[in-house]
């Protein structure tokens, strides 16, 4: 949606990796002249789902946008332009959302599969709209959230040839391992995320085009997924997140089939019978002694557990060296 106001002009869209942008309405807009009279402040509101914006001005309603037209990157909800002399002028600004998650439209799919008893049965589940994370949270990460809260940094997995790696920089980029259950919660609770719901895990995973056994289709391709394979890949272990674009899951998630299990917010069930059908989390009162895991991991030698509907059992007191996760949010509101 397209607002304007006298002399300046602002959008405000989310762009998003293997997305189409999603034009958002502009709320609570405030442009005026700053301390300097040739200063534009800019304000705008906050997505939900925003890590930061990008500012792009021009001097036509229709001017492109890209590097020549960016003037700025911000992770606030205002921007000071030093636009020069502006009497008479009409300047043209868009802002743009850089986010690290993707949006999942509302919708019906066929959640579980035949191939294992505790994805039985195979049933339709009306999932709200939500955004994932396209990646699993990486190290450098999970460390700026130990840092900020003073949680303490997970115990190093010992991976052969790959010492300090929670610690070293060289794998900031590698998905974090050796977290619980609740350590992934703190997280995503600190991020102002959540953990998803095995219902939009998988629905992230399939897309809602069919009931695909991998993100990618249904012929396993072991180029696609970081599986145990001997190192062919060059990686033992696990691999940096988004090192394998063909195995990208319809909705644009990377890593969905092995890499790492991924924690999710249900509590463990040996079946779907008696699940709920809307998305949420099933949980029970009291909480269960167990709970969901998705996605396989480098670990697991054949290819049954990184199938989209395959589940994992875990205590959530477990701290493993091919455990990790990814976050969830509830949209921000589309008219």
């Amino acid at each position: 949606m397209r607002t304007f106001v006298p002399l300046f002009f602002l959008l405000l869209s989310m762009q998003a990796d293997a997305q189409q942008p999603v034009s958002l309405p502009v709320t609570d807009l405030v442009i005026h002249v700053g301390d300097s009279p040739n200063d534009v402040v800019l304000h705008w509101s906050r997505p939900q789902y925003a890590d930061s914006f990008r500012i792009y001005a021009g001097d036509s309603l229709d001017f492109s946008i890209g590097t020549t037209t960016l003037i700025g990157i911000t992770a606030d909800t205002h921007f000071t332009h030093a636009s020069g002399a502006i009497a008479g002028d009409k300047l043209f600004y868009t802002v743009t959302v850089i986010s690290t998650m993707v949006l999942v439209p509302a919708g019906p799919y066929e959640m579980g599969a035949t191939y294992q008893s505790s994805s039985q049965p195979v049933h339709t589940v009306n999932v709200p709209a939500f955004q994932i994370d396209v990646y699993e949270v990486t190290n450098a990460q999970y460390k700026a959230f130990c840092d900020s809260t003073g949680r303490a940094y997970p115990p190093d997995p010992g991976f052969s040839g790959m010492p300090d790696y929670f610690t070293d920089p060289v794998y900031g980029n590698y998905p974090v391992v050796k977290v619980d259950w609740s350590d992934a919660h703190g997280f995503a609770t600190w991020a102002g995320k959540r953990l998803p719901t095995e219902a939009e895990w998988e629905r992230a995973a399939k897309g809602n085009a069919d009931n695909r056994q991998w993100p990618w289709g249904d012929t396993w391709i072991a180029a696609n997924a970081n599986i145990y394979d001997n190192s062919a890949d060059g990686y033992p272990c696990t691999a940096p997140v988004g090192t394998y674009p063909a195995g990208v899951s319809p909705v644009g998630c990377h890593n969905m089939a092995g890499n790492v299990w991924e924690w999710c917010e249900d509590d463990w069930h040996e079946s779907y019978i008696g699940a709920p059908s809307d998305g949420s989390a099933w949980i029970d009162d009291p909480r269960g002694i167990l709970r969901a895991a998705r996605g396989g991991s480098w670990g697991n030698f054949f290819c049954a557990s990184p199938r989209c509907a395959s589940r994992g059992r875990f205590d959530p007191a477990s701290r493993s060296g091919n455990i990790g996760f990814r976050c969830c949010k509830t949209p921000y509101s589309i008219r």
